[in-house]
């Protein structure tokens, strides 16, 4: 599931997105508009949301999650699956989308409320983890990723002070976490 978006990407363990190709100036593709739901709120993101939107929007999942059985890690935003990935400032929904209120109800997932850095933050493993979960980073260019990382920190870090770092130990550990969850909501029968 994703916001409004153009051509995108998401990999991981969908289970549904076959085949793949890259495209000059955009990066890696496969069709995921076939398998998604676009749902866009009004508002650039800048600003909160209102209560009747999040109640329209959580309704709306509900009865979504029950039709089709869409899985929580598959619940994104555009930033994170849009190609090539946006600049900060152009990301949707943006930083003042509350995703706890997703993940409360079992909508989406998030990374554990009580993350502890890793000590491994190499830029090429942090990476590998990031194509692991299903992101893809445009034209594999370090700006590329910046901007994908970006998207990610937007969504499952906002809560953490990382101090303008251009690496975290909190990037791999979150990544690291939302595998974790999403391996084992897998094995459940």
């Amino acid at each position: 599931m994703a916001w409004e978006y153009n051509l995108a990407y998401w990999g991981g363990s969908c289970g549904v997105i076959e085949g793949e190709g890259k495209m000059v100036g955009k990066g890696q593709i496969n069709e995921l508009k076939t398998y998604a739901i676009s749902i866009a709120l009004e508002g650039s993101g800048q600003h909160d949301y209102t209560e009747e939107q999040y109640e329209t929007l959580i309704d709306l999942m509900k009865d979504l999650r029950e039709r089709w059985q869409f899985k929580a890690w598959n619940v994104l935003s555009a930033a994170e699956v849009i190609q090539p990935p946006q600049k900060q400032e152009d990301a949707e929904p943006g930083p003042k989308f509350d995703w706890r209120r997703l993940t409360e109800l079992g909508l989406s997932l998030d990374v554990e409320e009580r993350l502890q850095p890793s000590d491994n933050f190499e830029e090429k493993e942090l990476q590998n983890k990031m194509k692991e979960w299903g992101y893809a980073f445009g034209m594999d260019t370090d700006e590329h990723f910046r901007r994908r990382l970006s998207a990610f920190r937007q969504r499952y870090l906002q809560h953490i002070d990382l101090g303008g770092a251009t690496f975290s130990g909190y990037d791999t550990a979150g990544v690291e976490s939302l595998l974790q969850q999403r391996q084992k909501l897998m094995d459940l029968p």
